[in-house]
């Protein structure tokens, strides 16, 4: 089983139809160049330094957390932005061998490192998560480290769970099962949960537990992760990449790629309906004494993420409109590369 396996014939690639999502457009954080120059310099400390990833690394975080105002905050997010990037270039050799105990032995290495605080000096990505955490740790509560601990730990761990049991075993994740795994393995879970350390505000358990509130968190996360799914496809088809809830529901379903990514643009649609929904809800219905502008700094963060990373994307891949449809030239060389290695 390979990605490709699901296309009915090796030239529909070119024909999928991908369409532009937002009309809502997001400009870069005012901080950006200064993160630009700090975050960099910071990257250079470590032996793995590598410019495009810490470019890219920049863009998400500019724009992903546009409403930022203090660029301090903004720099200890984005080292975990930077972070997740590294994450994804030392699993290459787990993926390239195609082994297990590779992989096995990175993601314990990272969760022993969150747990005990230490790691070897020669482990240069553990250096880096301990270092990014001392960074987040500033800002937040005894509470907000135990949960952030946790939230670490799941997330390492799903990278092995999808590597092992699904890559290796030339399975596609379930699309029943797809959200509650890679929103765990993606780390839009914590990128949401860092909105707190953005914001400068943790809802107190009496806001959050209130129905539109708890729900926001979550159908907000759901956006974000659609969005990236969608918008990421391609490449990732390309590249043998499972991780994308397009391929999941096109395994399950049984259906056409194409089929699978107008349902996968018809959800995104309604999530963001649903968003903007709960928005207004807890605009106009949560009670005076909650109703905080801190609050709702928090709401409005929260609905800027899923614009912010649509237009990273954007910026990242040059995306071109050719009637309607969005396209990259660099599909193409994409599908090409990858036809002539097998």
């Amino acid at each position: 089983m390979t990605t490709l396996s699901l296309l009915k014939h090796r030239s529909e690639f070119g024909s999928l139809k991908i369409r532009p999502l937002f009309d809502r457009k997001v400009s870069p954080n005012p901080h950006h160049k200064w993160l630009s120059k700090e975050l960099i310099q910071w990257s250079k400390r470590f032996a793995d330094h590598n410019q495009r990833l810490d470019e890219m690394s920049v863009l998400f975080t500019s724009y992903m957390y546009s409403g930022c105002q203090q660029r301090v905050r903004l720099l200890a997010v984005g080292k975990f932005v930077c972070f997740a990037f590294y994450l994804d270039q030392h699993k290459e050799k787990a993926c390239r061998e195609r082994s297990a105990p590779l992989m096995v032995e990175l993601i314990k290495k990272l969760v022993t490192t969150v747990l005990t605080g230490r790691t070897a000096k020669e482990f240069v990505l553990g250096r880096r998560l301990l270092d990014l955490m001392e960074g987040l740790n500033v800002f937040m509560t005894r509470d907000q480290m135990t949960d952030m601990r946790h939230r670490l730990t799941i997330y390492f761990k799903s990278h092995r769970e999808i590597h092992c049991n699904y890559w290796l075993k030339n399975r596609f994740i379930q699309y029943d099962q797809y959200y509650e795994l890679r929103s765990k393995e993606s780390g839009w879970l914590l990128l949401v949960s860092l909105m707190e350390i953005i914001v400068d505000y943790r809802p107190p358990d009496s806001v959050l537990r209130y129905l539109s509130v708890d729900k926001l968190v979550t159908s907000a996360t759901r956006l974000g992760l659609a969005v990236d799914d969608y918008l990421c496809f391609m490449p990732k088809l390309a590249a043998n990449d499972i991780t994308t809830g397009v391929m999941s529901y096109a395994s399950t379903k049984k259906c056409s790629l194409q089929t699978a990514l107008d349902s996968q643009f018809q959800l995104i649609k309604h999530l963001e309906a649903e968003c903007q929904s709960l928005s207004s809800t807890i605009a106009n219905k949560v009670g005076a004494e909650s109703q905080t502008p801190a609050l709702m700094a928090y709401v409005n963060a929260m609905m800027d993420m899923s614009y912010g990373v649509s237009q990273a994307i954007e910026m990242l891949f040059n995306f071109e409109m050719n009637d309607g449809l969005i396209w990259c030239p660099k599909w193409d060389q994409l599908i090409v590369l990858e036809i002539i290695h097998k």
